[in-house]
């Protein structure tokens, strides 16, 4: 045959979770969704995951928090967010422990100073 010759295949390169909604894809899945707004290098259990989403998520959209990171932290296994949180003025940034709690949820303060200690800060969120 005449004519051009035939490239190979290309694969497609994948698609973030916000374009494949767009392209009328697939829902992405809650998990896909917390690795969009935050660093997560050790998975979640599944019951953790909307709770962790959603206060990432939220953190992610005001301006005194920049990078958010899920992470199991202290006694216990509690997992948390670390993310960084600038003064009022953005004078200075320090990284805090946000923990997602449900409605029904509560932290004793005995589990608040445990992991305060394990964490290296003064309380947590």
């Amino acid at each position: 045959g005449h004519g051009h010759p035939r490239r190979p295949p290309q694969q497609r390169p994948a698609m973030s979770a916000a374009c494949a909604r767009a392209a009328g894809g697939p829902a992405p899945s809650p998990w896909d969704l917390l690795a969009e707004v935050a660093s997560v290098p050790e998975a979640p259990p599944p019951e953790a995951v909307l709770q962790l989403l959603v206060v990432a998520a939220r953190l992610r959209r005001e301006e005194r928090w920049g990078e958010v990171g899920v992470r199991r932290c202290g006694p216990g296994g509690i997992w948390a967010l670390l993310a960084e949180h600038f003064s009022g003025d953005f004078s200075a940034c320090g990284v805090e422990v946000v923990v997602p709690l449900g409605a029904g949820d509560g932290v004793s303060v005995e589990q608040h100073e445990a992991l305060a200690e394990a964490m290296g800060v003064e309380g947590v969120f």
